[in-house]
């Protein structure tokens, strides 16, 4: 659907103040919202999708709902026990669908669609964060260097890692950045990230030599897109994880549990972290929204502290 199409449904549906909506119009109008006001990415508002779906069927198939209005507090409840039971969703899981439920709610009751939001009352599940993982500044070189060798297009590859290292950039950025988006002469490049948020990062002089090396061996193409495939065409964020699949499996990091693409992210953030870098700054190179999300990188270094006391001499 293009977007003025997008336009034209959402305008209707948000002009109605339909307190007896069924479902489907209520999710394909929150839907909407999410991208059309709140510039949500693709990938987020199908996760939106695909976990109200969860609940919609069901409230169907158990309490044979149809319209939103006729939800009631013991029917989220119940959904919530279903998932953890029957589902089998652990706690993080069940606490992004509570998470999801009460913004679907929480629109609908803004929007006129409803007169009272039946999440209201549930708190927040709560469930231990795991640290995240993160390759050291040794290692990360050494993959850099495998890159530089056992990637498909090792020049290509080379820039594409060494970026991400350095920028802290999620696979999504990295494959949707283009030409337009690169300074070289200024070090610079224009990063869109979650929510169509723009941020401007700089780049080290070894992360501009790497691209411009990769840009002199680029093929030609009618696409933008900085890092593209064999075939000319855009890498894929599936391209990108089974390239750095192969790379790790040429190193002594292929035995690294829960080591994939995302945790390049991880190391960028952590390794400036460690150099003293503010949270604030760090904030946005990462493009996170809240400083909350960025202050669970202090907890690595905060492990690491512990886990040096511990071979204290005078322990």
């Amino acid at each position: 659907m293009h977007a003025y199409q997008r336009l034209v449904i959402f305008g209707i549906l948000k002009g109605r103040g339909d307190l007896n909506m069924s479902l489907d119009e209520a999710l394909r109008d929150f839907l909407a919202y999410m991208d059309i006001e709140r510039g949500y990415s693709t990938n987020t508002i199908e996760g939106y999708r695909v976990d109200l779906q969860v609940l919609f069927r069901y409230l169907q198939v158990e309490h044979g709902l149809e319209r939103v209005s006729e939800i009631e507090p013991r029917h989220i409840r119940h959904f919530l026990a279903y998932v953890k039971t029957e589902r089998r969703n652990c706690n993080k899981t069940m606490a992004r669908k509570l998470s999801v439920i009460k913004s679907f709610f929480a629109f609908l009751l803004k929007e006129g669609r409803l007169d009272r939001d039946p999440s209201r009352g549930f708190d927040t599940i709560r469930f231990p964060r795991r640290l995240p993982v993160f390759l050291s500044r040794e290692e990360a070189e050494d993959f850099l260097e495998a890159a530089g060798k056992y990637g498909p297009e090792p020049t290509r590859d080379f820039a594409l890692f060494l970026l991400m290292l350095q920028c802290g950039l999620r696979v999504s950025e990295v494959t949707t950045l283009t030409l337009d988006c690169l300074d070289l002469e200024n070090g610079m490049i224009r990063v869109t990230g979650k929510g169509a948020k723009e941020r401007l990062l700089p780049l080290t002089s070894r992360t501009v030599r790497a691209l411009e090396a990769y840009l002199k061996e680029r093929p030609s193409s009618q696409h933008r897109e900085v890092f593209l495939n064999r075939r000319r065409r855009p890498l894929t964020t599936d391209g990108v994880r089974h390239i750095f699949r192969r790379i790790v499996s040429h190193t002594y990091l292929k035995d690294r549990p829960h080591l994939t693409v995302h945790k390049l992210r991880h190391t960028c953030l952590t390794l400036l972290l460690q150099q003293g870098v503010d949270l604030r700054t760090l904030q946005h190179i990462a493009g996170h929204a809240s400083v909350a999300t960025t202050q669970i990188y202090t907890h690595v270094t905060q492990e690491q502290v512990r886990s040096a006391m511990e071979k204290h001499p005078l322990g």
